[in-house]
């Protein structure tokens, strides 16, 4: 399709939300690919509804897209799965196992804040399918938590994908979220990270929503990161205690329940929360 210049290129239409199918539009010219890259793109509320892709030759193209398929101009949303998803929020928690460390703060974070929020894990080399190791399952049954229907699962990018909010149990846990996804580097955090930054700073609500203040504690957090560096950098990791003696376990928990309990004290501060 040849390239039309400025003063004969047809404008766009307003984007259908009925349209079922993808029409194709005149590629830009060369000159405006810059000023509509799909990072400023992402801010246009006039094109709203247009999807975006590369065409031959590199030169950006816009296709005419279905309005409910389409967030700004970038982010594609499932419809079908949001529809059936009550929450919304996700928060993705990463070690290694995920028979340990992660499945204790899923429990905790889910246990605080209920169906509003999706709490789920995943592990980098995770013992696909196996339940909570049972020394970390007992600690958390001594605090009435469950752990009934867990099941590890092996980390994806679509996992870090669709969260978020994603908590790291180590500094090398972190690193691997943001190698499968660098995208995801604003919102990935060590738990005890995150914690850390919410003491230091005083971050806290009242939020409207625990939504609302997970998204707030995120956006502030990332914007704060470099000024909270911890005193040693293994104080942003949670210890391993796979295989390790009952004191290590009730040890790794003590560091995952105070971290999670400054989480949960600055989403639920104040009275304006509502699950």
């Amino acid at each position: 399709m040849p390239v039309l210049p400025n003063s004969i290129r047809p404008r766009l239409p307003p984007p259908s939300p009925s349209s079922g199918h993808t029409e194709p539009v005149a590629p830009l010219p060369r000159r405006d690919a810059k000023r509509l890259h799909p990072r400023r793109l992402a801010a246009s509320a006039p094109l709203r509804g247009w999807g975006i892709c590369w065409g031959l030759r590199t030169r950006l193209q816009l296709y005419r897209a279905p309005a409910h398929q389409y967030y700004g101009c970038c982010n594609r949303i499932d419809a079908s799965r949001s529809a059936s998803v009550p929450y919304n929020f996700h928060v993705l928690v990463v070690c290694t196992g995920n028979i340990c460390r992660s499945p204790a703060v899923e429990r905790l974070l889910a246990n605080a804040w209920g169906g509003s929020v999706h709490v789920s894990s995943a592990g980098t080399r995770a013992l696909v399918d196996l339940p909570v190791d049972p020394p970390m399952e007992n600690l958390l049954t001594g605090l009435g938590v469950s752990s009934r229907g867990f099941a590890a699962r092996l980390l994806t990018e679509e996992m870090v994908r669709e969260a978020q909010l994603v908590l790291t149990l180590t500094r090398e846990h972190r690193g691997s979220v943001v190698e499968l996804l660098p995208g995801a580097v604003r919102r990935t955090f060590t738990l005890r990270e995150l914690a850390r930054i919410i003491s230091m700073h005083g971050l806290g609500g009242p939020y409207a929503t625990y939504a609302e203040g997970l998204s707030a504690l995120v956006f502030e957090a990332g914007r704060l990161r470099t000024s909270a560096p911890p005193q040693r950098p293994t104080d942003d990791d949670i210890i391993d205690p796979y295989g390790q003696s009952r004191s290590t376990f009730e040890e790794s928990f003590e560091q995952i329940r105070l971290a999670t309990d400054t989480i949960i004290a600055a989403v639920g501060n104040g009275p304006g929360v509502q699950a």
